[in-house]
Order: C-alpha cells, then structure tokens, then sequence
C-alpha cells in the first residue's frame, strides 16, 4: 500500500492504527502489505472497525486475497465484518481496483483483473501509480 495512503488512515482511524507507530509491531515495519486497489475495500473496513475497540495488528495479501488480523479478545465477534472485506478483495484487482477474480499465475495466485494479469511488470506499475493519484485526490477533496 502507498505510504501515503497509509498515512490518511493513520490520521483518520488513529486508535485503528495506533500499532503503526510501535517499533515492536509488524505495522511498523510492513504496514499494508497489498495492492493500492484494494483501498475502498479497506477503507470500508476500517470505517467499521473503527466503532469497536480493535487494533489493527497485521494487513496483506495472502493467496490472492486480503488477510487481516486484529488485536482483541474476542475477535469472534469481527469475524463476518472482515469476511466481508475478504470476499470482496476476490472480487477486485489488488492493482488497480476494477472488477477481477482469483489468478493463478507460476503457481502464485493473485486477484487480478485480465488486464493487470496479462501486464508486465513496468507497465503494471504505471497503472497502480495512477490509481494511487487517484486515490490521492479522493482523500485531498476529502481533506479540504
């Protein structure tokens, strides 16, 4: 995920994220470790968990799909909110954030729409780096 978007949610979910700033926490070193496209997704989720009293502890990809893990007691109780947020990520490119499904790509899989999957590697960077301005713009107006 772009540091920069990362930084948004830090400054929007403060107790969400407050790991984010602990050197002995993996949110220190990683941070969201997926795909710029997965942002609405995430952002949806953080909006919901922000209203419980969780903390994130890890976020990334894991077999082509988003994987979340909080620090709570009883984390039963999230369970169907980051299921949700789970099955959508199968359903959206990681990259570019149109609809996709799961990939399996020298047996990786990957939530990758046709076009991202097909791309090489330079050229898929173009297409995350305008999907992040992009995202960028969302979260300035938001600001403003």
């Amino acid at each position: 995920m772009n540091i920069k978007i990362e930084e948004y949610w830090v400054r929007k979910y403060p107790k969400l994220f407050q790991e984010y700033n602990n050197k002995k926490s993996s949110m220190y070193y990683d941070g969201c470790k997926c795909g710029d496209g997965w942002f609405h997704i995430l952002d949806e989720l953080w909006e919901e968990l922000s209203k419980e009293n969780v903390i994130l502890e890890e976020v990334k990809e894991r077999f082509g799909l988003l994987f979340v893990n909080i620090i709570e007691y009883n984390k039963d109780i999230y369970y169907n909110i980051i299921k949700k947020a789970v099955v959508k990520s199968g359903q959206v490119c990681e990259l570019c954030g149109s609809p996709a499904k799961l990939q399996i790509k020298e047996n990786i899989l990957f939530t990758l729409c046709d076009k991202c999957f097909i791309l090489e590697k330079n050229l898929r960077k173009y297409i995350n780096k305008k999907h992040i301005d992009k995202i960028i713009l969302e979260i300035e107006k938001e600001n403003c």
